[in-house]
């Protein structure tokens, strides 16, 4: 029987192998691909400290962004240009195999192909059942399986009480030389749309992706031939990944032996709906505590709460601020829209909003917003 199993290769599954295994633990990661960041779910935009903080080789990243046009329904163009590099492009094939490495040079088994079917705990074990019936024993184990809910039930778990759905495909072609924001019911109800330059040694291409409430890949497919940029059969060929996407985590992310961490629990940016930094972070908090709990031999439901305590001290402020601004913003109608775009580039809002935002840091630029008397007026009529 194994220390630790890890139920998920993404970015949160084996950054909580690498940390637990560093720490001498037998730990286990089981992933249903055959290979790591495949298929890619994600537009794979990280701010850099993320490569710092958490010790991840440079190489996956594909290029640097430094301006975003944000589009509004009625065509009105706002863009900011940030002085320096908040955010890059990874290649998530090479990101997560990088962090695969990582967790399997710290001593970590990663096992790909191995699809997990069912989970329960018990006294003295968590018991994984995989397809083809074959069982693995830990003492504990991580949910850590991205925007996938099929084994919550098993382990009593609630679904994220906030999400939409998502559309997104990688284009080889130059459809913009800056990051572009597209908004408006018409193009994606309660949420956006957005297109992101990617730089390959191939050429250049293009993430083309939305979120929004409602047919994703209906709406995907209208935002191709509304950008005008491919010949409308070359649009209706593009086949995009879809899913769902978490705005909101769930009520309880631990239980007796087990964890939740990353998008599995709902840790994501309320705002953008990204995942990899607090999907670490969470993996972070997780290792440790479950570093501790296997040292003590206490495994049960009590001790690991203190895993959820943590993350909400330091992640539940920002999420907080970010689902207020999200559900706001989800109310507004086409028209209030075009009012905030004016205030934008007539009023000292934007200066406001270059003094306060940080990538992965929203709260303060929140605050700031939604105090701003022309906002307020907007937001909370």
């Amino acid at each position: 029987m194994r220390d630790v199993i890890v139920i998920g290769g993404g970015p949160a599954g084996l950054h909580a192998a690498r940390r637990l295994a560093a720490n001498g633990h037998d730990v286990e990661v089981l992933e249903e691909h055959m290979s790591a960041g495949v298929p890619v779910h994600c537009t794979g935009i990280v701010a850099p400290e993320v490569f710092d903080e958490f010790a991840v080789p440079r190489s996956s990243i594909l290029n640097e962004l430094r301006r975003v046009r944000i589009h509004s329904p009625g065509g009105q163009v706002v863009q900011y240009l940030t002085e320096r590099v908040e955010a890059v492009v990874v290649d998530r094939r090479l990101f997560d195999r990088s962090l695969r490495d990582l967790a399997a040079a710290s001593g970590a088994q990663i096992s790909m192909g191995s699809r997990v079917t069912g989970v329960e705990t018990g006294e003295k074990s968590a018991v994984v059942r995989c397809a083809g019936g074959e069982e693995r024993k830990a003492r504990v184990c991580v949910l850590a399986t991205g925007a996938a809910y099929a084994l919550h039930r098993d382990l009593g778990l609630g679904l994220p009480p906030l999400f939409l759905n998502c559309a997104q495909a990688e284009l080889p072609a130059d459809l913009t030389p800056d990051v572009e924001i597209h908004t408006g019911h018409a193009i994606a109800p309660k949420g956006f749309a957005w297109l992101v330059p990617v730089r390959r040694s191939a050429g250049q291409h293009s993430r083309v992706g939305l979120m929004c409430e409602g047919n994703a890949g209906a709406y995907f497919e209208q935002l191709l031939l509304r950008l005008k940029r491919l010949d409308p059969q070359a649009a209706r060929e593009v086949k995009p990944r879809l899913g769902i996407l978490p705005l909101a985590p769930i009520r309880k992310t631990y239980g007796n032996r087990f964890l939740v961490a990353g998008d599995a629990a709902g840790l994501v940016k309320p705002t953008t709906g990204g995942g990899i930094f607090y999907g670490m972070i969470s993996a972070d908090i997780a290792a440790a505590v479950l570093s501790e709990a296997l040292r003590l031999d206490r495994l049960d439901d009590e001790r690991l709460s203190r895993y959820q305590d943590l993350w909400k001290s330091r992640l539940m402020e920002e999420i907080e601020a970010q689902l207020t601004l999200r559900l706001l913003m989800q109310k507004l109608t086409d028209n209030e829209m075009e009012d905030i775009f004016d205030l934008w580039a007539t009023d000292g809002l934007m200066p406001l909003i270059r003094k306060t935002v940080t990538f992965n840091h929203y709260r303060k630029v929140i605050a700031a917003v939604t105090r701003y008397p022309a906002m307020r007026k907007i937001l909370f009529h």
